[in-house]
């Protein structure tokens, strides 16, 4: 199933959320179709299987015409063909994936593809060169700053297993907003039957009833949930140190929305993490 599209660049005015509080039934990939985008489609591809989900492939083909860089049919089409080729030498039916390419603002597209979609999930791989900052993984880091929806980001190049240990960290955020988020934890975790490790930071002036926190994610869990707390006036280290003597598959961060800090820890933890550790990042949305 495929569709191809020229789509010019629009306002950020459609930077409403869909947020998680929609089922995981289309996971939506976006991504260069080059070798070090074989991890990512493949992550994707075997989270959709596992979760029964519809697997969405997003190809962008950039343009500016001031540079000379115009779009017509043949290169829509090349950027398909450059898909299914990709598909195939991964063993991936190209008939059991919607393929879309899509041209214009690429930051621009992959809101509005989430939105008009309902993606329930977004993958992206992220970019460690500084040269080519056209390429979707130089775009990760606005992505990050308002997500539409859950969003995972993977490390490109490298074999990666579907997540069986997971690590939560709270981050303080309002408990009663987690059953926002229930259809997504149902569609999701629960279905993956991975453990589980809630983990949270507090810093010296931080007070919360362990015990509230416990039961509000078992709510969204549906089991018993442990809770490990460490102090620390940053946060940001603290789960990388975890992340580093312990071995997780993914880790889950709640990340405030139009907040340019996760303010008292000096920069967006979520970008933090996903730009500076090799587990999988997986950022949920909370509108404050």
């Amino acid at each position: 199933m495929t569709g191809i599209t020229n789509m010019h660049s629009a306002s950020s005015a459609i930077k409403t959320n869909t947020s998680s509080s929609i089922p995981v039934n289309k996971i939506l990939v976006a991504t260069e179709v080059c070798s070090t985008c074989v991890p990512v489609i493949n992550y994707g591809a075997g989270l959709a299987n596992l979760l029964n989900a519809e697997l969405v492939i997003l190809n962008i083909v950039n343009s500016d015409p001031n540079n000379g860089q115009f779009i017509n049919d043949d290169n829509l089409n090349k950027g398909k063909q450059s898909i299914i080729h990709a598909l195939k030498r991964m063993n991936i039916s190209p008939d059991k994936v919607i393929i879309m390419v899509r041209a214009g603002d690429p930051e621009d597209i992959i809101n509005k593809t989430i939105l008009t979609h309902n993606i329930g999930l977004c993958i992206m791989g992220k970019s460690k060169s500084r040269s080519d900052k056209s390429k979707v993984g130089k775009l990760t880091g606005k992505i990050i700053d308002n997500p539409p929806c859950p969003l995972a980001i993977i490390t490109p190049g490298q074999r990666l297993n579907l997540p069986s240990n997971i690590l939560i960290t709270w981050g303080g955020v309002d408990l009663e907003n987690l059953t926002h988020h229930k259809k997504f934890f149902d569609g999701f975790l629960n279905n993956l039957n991975a453990e589980d490790l809630l983990f949270h930071v507090s810093h010296s002036s931080e007070k919360f009833n362990s015990d509230d926190v416990k039961s509000a994610f078992k709510n969204i869990l549906h089991h018993k949930v442990e809770l490990e707390t460490s102090h620390s006036d940053n946060v940001y280290l603290e789960i990388k140190k975890k992340l580093s003597t312990e071995e997780f598959d993914m880790v889950i961060v709640f990340h405030r929305i139009n907040k340019s800090a996760d303010d008292k820890f000096g920069g967006s933890l979520s970008k933090k993490l996903s730009f500076s550790v090799e587990t999988p990042v997986m950022i949920i949305p909370i509108h404050n």
